[in-house]
C-alpha cells in the first residue's frame, strides 16, 4: 500500500492455491530466484527515484507515482489508479491509490517507505517469468495484486480524519463493491492474508509474529528466508 506522502504504504495479499504456493515455496525455486535473477543493480535503479520527499500535490509525488506505474506497466500488469479528494487540514486534497493486477481475468489475492515499494516493484521483475508461465495455466484460479495506498500519513496530528487517505478510502470502496468472482462476498471479504510493508531498509529490521491467526504463514516466510541465506543470498 502507498503512503505516497511522507513515505509509501504498501500491502500484498494472498488467497493463492496450495498448488501455487508449493511450487512456487520450493527450495529449487528459492535457489534459482537467488542465484539467476535477483539483480541488486536492478533493485537500486527501482528505488533510487522513489527516495525522495513526495508530498500529495508536489511535483516528485507525481514522478514516483509515474516510477510506479510505467515500471509495472512494462512488466504487462494491467494498471487502475483510483482518483480520489478528501479534507485535509490544508483544503481538499487529490489522492491516487494505484492498483496492479497482473491479470484482471482472474480472482486477485492480494500486496512504507522507499525501500518496500521498490521491493514489490522488484518482485514484479524478477518473477516476471513465472508469471508468464503461470498466465497460460488455467489450473492457477488466481492472479497476483499489488496495491499502493496515496496519503498515509498525517498533514498535523494522527487522527481517524487526518491519516491513511488512501487506504480509508479503498476499504470503503472494496466493502461497497461485490466481488466479480465471488458474487456472494465483496471485495475486502475475498482478502484471505495480508502483509504490510512497512518501515524496512535498515539492515537490523526484525519482524515478530503477533497473530496467531497467520503463523503458519509467517513461520513459511521465515523457512523461505532461511532457504536464501543458506543459498549465501
Amino acid at each position: 500500500m502507498l503512503k505516497i506522502q511522507a513515505g509509501i504504504f504498501v500491502f500484498f495479499y494472498f488467497s493463492i492455491s496450495s498448488t501455487l504456493t508449493i511450487k512456487w515455496g520450493s527450495t529449487k525455486v528459492m535457489e534459482i530466484l537467488a542465484k539467476e535473477f535477483t539483480e541488486h543493480k536492478t533493485f537500486k535503479e527501482l528505488l533510487q527515484p522513489i527516495l525522495v520527499p513526495r508530498m500529495v500535490d508536489t511535483d516528485s509525488h507525481r514522478n514516483v507515482r509515474e516510477h510506479l506505474i510505467n515500471t509495472l506497466k512494462s512488466l504487462n500488469w494491467h494498471v487502475e489508479v483510483d482518483e480520489f479528494q478528501d479534507e485535509t487540514p490544508y483544503g481538499t486534497k487529490t489522492f491516487r491509490n494505484i492498483i496492479a493486477t497482473y491479470d484482471p481475468s482472474k480472482p486477485q489475492p492480494a500486496t512504507d517507505s522507499a525501500v518496500p515499494c521498490a521491493i514489490l516493484l522488484d518482485m514484479a521483475k524478477q518473477l516476471d517469468c513465472l508469471l508468464t508461465k503461470e498466465k497460460s495455466n488455467r489450473k492457477t484460479d488466481v492472479t497476483p495484486q499489488i496495491v499502493f495506498f496515496d496519503g498515509e500519513e498525517a498533514y498535523n496530528h494522527w487522527t481517524e480524519t487526518d491519516s491513511l487517505y488512501g487506504a480509508r478510502h479503498l476499504a470503503d470502496k472494496w466493502q461497497k463493491t461485490t466481488d466479480r468472482n465471488l458474487q456472494t462476498k465483496n471485495n475486502l471479504q475475498t482478502i484471505k492474508l495480508l502483509v504490510l510493508l512497512d518501515l524496512i531498509g535498515s539492515a537490523d529490521v526484525a519482524f515478530r509474529n503477533f497473530f496467531p491467526e497467520t503463523s503458519k504463514e509467517f513461520e513459511n516466510l521465515v523457512k523461505l528466508e532461511k532457504v536464501l541465506n543458506e543459498k549465501d543470498f
